[in-house]
């Protein structure tokens, strides 16, 4: 059975851009959430939307050569740039375009990384195959209570996922990932007692995948759904700790009010067992990528946590956008006793006058009266 296709005129540039900065992106979240549904890793760049359109023949030798340069800031590693290039090519005229890719990451406080990603999408869309491997060095803060942690992390990460489309936008997958990684005091001093365990360790994942995609368009949908679910199972090879589970769901929805508005909503939910590392525990900003906190200032083994955007088109290029969203941890579904809130404005630049890709710069303020500033390529969902 053939995958049935559904409009969606800019489904192939989204994957293009998303496929040539993925290694580099990958580390502006680190391993922290590398199993998230989402992330920085999967933010867009500039100069890619203008170049896709030469993208249409069918073959390995006839592909096209991008490069992609990505501005971000959030609250985590701070401001830089990342860089990614790319090969992209068709395998057959009803497949979407397959990628490789190879991409660098630096921001202002000292971390970076690098890697190389692929996408290869056969048999008109009824299979595709994703592989990551990175290598990053990360400067972060881990919030503990009241206190902040600096802390370095470096680590290498792999991923290899299989997935097989079904008609109407269903597809189902099997993925193996791997994560051998040690976390340091960025300053002189004892690791506290409670981050022994995750302070070097290797681990190996098996896990499923599966997607429900009814939007309109996947760059800056309009209408339709988006419910994504990936659980794994995580044997710790090297270090301490038990092995444990982990599963993240998110449902998106769009709905239009009017020519120039669109209402979008994510609803998000996360449980990791009670053996999971800090930086694999569920995390308000990293396993939802809500807006307003550091993705270390929330970690625990469930998550429950909703977001809701006016996006409004001023003109053909400018447009602004109006969010909130709250979300709590904790131990269990029956006590999440740890939450916060936070909202936000930003504005956005359309950079292709073909593709509705935004370059997007947003001011958000938590309950805790935290101000932060992010700045990144595509929409947040």
């Amino acid at each position: 059975m053939q995958r049935s296709s559904r409009p969606q005129p800019n489904k192939n540039p989204k994957r293009a851009l998303a496929a040539a900065t993925t290694a580099a992106a990958l580390a502006l979240a680190g391993p922290l959430a590398a199993d998230g549904a989402d992330s920085v890793a999967e933010r867009q760049t500039v100069s890619l939307a203008p170049t896709l359109e030469t993208a249409t023949a069918v073959g390995f030798a006839d592909g096209s050569f991008i490069v992609a340069p990505i501005p971000f800031s959030n609250p985590m590693i701070g401001s830089g740039l990342a860089l990614g290039t790319a090969y992209l090519f068709n395998f057959d005229d009803g497949s979407d375009p397959s990628m490789l890719g190879l991409g660098y990451m630096r921001s202002d406080n000292g971390s970076r990384a690098y890697g190389g990603s692929t996408t290869l999408a056969f048999a008109e869309n009824r299979w595709t195959i994703n592989a990551t491997l990175a290598e990053a060095d990360l400067n972060y803060d881990l919030i503990l209570g009241s206190a902040a942690v600096p802390l370095s992390q470096t680590g290498l990460f792999g991923r290899f996922g299989l997935v097989y489309g079904f008609a109407s936008g269903i597809s189902l997958g099997i993925e193996a990932r791997y994560i051998e990684t040690e976390v340091s005091l960025d300053i002189a001093g004892f690791i506290p007692p409670s981050l022994l365990p995750s302070a070097s360790v290797g681990i190996a994942s098996v896990g499923m995948t599966a997607e429900y995609d009814s939007r309109d368009d996947t760059i800056y949908p309009t209408a339709g759904h988006h419910l994504f679910l990936r659980a794994t199972q995580n044997r710790i090879t090297t270090g301490l700790g038990p092995d444990y589970g982990k599963a993240t769901l998110t449902w998106d929805l769009f709905q239009s009010l009017g020519d120039r508005n669109v209402l979008a909503v994510r609803m998000a939910t996360c449980a990791a067992g009670s053996g999971a590392p800090f930086f694999d525990q569920c995390s308000i900003g990293g396993s939802d990528s809500m807006r307003g906190f550091n993705s270390t200032r929330f970690l625990d083994e469930r998550l429950l946590s909703s977001q809701l955007e006016l996006r409004t088109r001023l003109t053909g290029r400018l447009g602004i956008a109006t969010f909130i969203g709250a979300g709590a941890v904790g131990d269990s579904y029956s006590s999440l006793n740890t939450s916060g809130s936070a909202g936000g404005v930003g504005l956005r630049y359309r950079v292709s006058r073909k593709f509705p890709v935004d370059l997007t710069m947003d001011v958000t303020l938590n309950d805790l009266g935290d101000r932060q500033l992010y700045i990144s390529v595509g929409q947040r969902f």
